[in-house]
């Protein structure tokens, strides 16, 4: 990853696309940049990928992202990091994520990478990382969905970049009981070996849906818009999800507000609700209590809800909040 960001500085662009150009032709025009970008880095990086990388840089889709536009350069360091082998390792991190999920190297169909809006992640996230949904299309039409992340600052601390801070919370980590979390799918240090920094390159689970921080702001209006018993049903959701936490954690995340947690199911009829940013777990019983008793504020008349929630699905019958 050395000369990864030369190398995208130099990627030459067509010229920008005029605003009468019609959809059709646009697309064309897309698929033709798509194809540059991926030769470019077939041939940069022919020696540093293997055959399944080869041909997964074939069959990469851009969504949503225009080739031409400099502030889209983060895009190619997020697709290279990915596809890209370290010293002797027989498998990017892609090909690693693909056999750790039981999928056949040769059911990939296509890859397709899609940029973030900003009401996808959570405030703090969009500032600190850029962010792509990675989703691996495969032949029977299922498919599998990642959020790939990148720090936006390097540091020449690694222990201080948010991503390695998140993988340390995460890689350990039973998916199959914390369900509360996304699921990690690996990590990548990347170094700038011109000043010794570092940046940090994390693979996550998507969890489709929005933010809680778009029902709770107004608690008044979403009463009148989903129902109280919808409310209610949410807040207690929102406690289900700090139990799990607390029971297969031995904590609850850092700055567990709105922003941070994503309502899986929008309609209410049956909410969950899941972290979406976990750098650090607080399990420290004063640091618990304040998250808990903040995020039980939040929900104002339906805070006793939250309460009910956490009580009912810990293991251990404690007085939280």
């Amino acid at each position: 990853m050395v000369g990864f960001f030369g190398i995208i500085k130099n990627m030459k662009m067509e010229s920008h696309l005029g605003q009468r150009m019609k959809q059709e032709q646009k697309l064309t025009r897309m698929q033709i940049l798509t194809q540059r970008i991926s030769m470019r880095l077939l041939i940069d990086f022919q020696h540093y990928t293997g055959k399944f990388e080869k041909q997964i840089l074939k069959k990469v889709e851009f969504v949503g992202i225009d080739p031409e536009d400099q502030e889209a350069q983060y895009h190619y360091e997020i697709l290279g990091t990915l596809v890209l082998k370290e010293g002797d390792d027989p498998d990017s991190l892609l090909g690693q994520i693909v056999k750790k999920n039981c999928i056949n190297i040769e059911d990939v169909q296509k890859v397709v990478v899609e940029s973030f809006e900003l009401q996808d992640i959570d405030l703090d996230l969009g500032t600190k990382r850029n962010v792509d949904l990675i989703t691996l299309v495969l032949r029977d039409q299922s498919d599998l969905s990642l959020t790939v992340s990148i720090d936006k600052y390097a540091t020449h601390d690694v222990a201080q970049s948010p991503s390695f801070q998140e993988s340390q919370a995460l890689s350990n980590v039973d998916a199959s009981k914390a369900w509360a979390v996304q699921r990690f799918f690996g990590y990548k240090t990347i170094e700038d070996s011109v000043d010794g920094r570092f940046k940090g390159f994390i693979c996550k689970e998507f969890v489709p849906g929005e933010v809680l921080g778009n029902f709770t702001a107004d608690l008044e209006t979403a009463k009148e818009t989903y129902g109280e018993e919808a409310m209610k049903r949410l807040a207690y959701a929102v406690g289900t999800m700090f139990a799990n936490c607390l029971n297969e954690l031995g904590g609850v995340p850092r700055d567990s507000n709105s922003l941070n947690i994503i309502v899986v199911n929008s309609n209410l009829e049956n909410p969950v609700t899941r972290f979406c940013d976990v750098e650090e777990v607080r399990k420290d019983d004063a640091g618990i209590r304040l998250e808990l008793r903040l995020m039980v504020t939040e929900f104002g008349e339906f805070g006793g809800e939250v309460v009910r929630g956490i009580k009912d699905n810990h293991r251990e019958k404690i007085s939280y909040p």
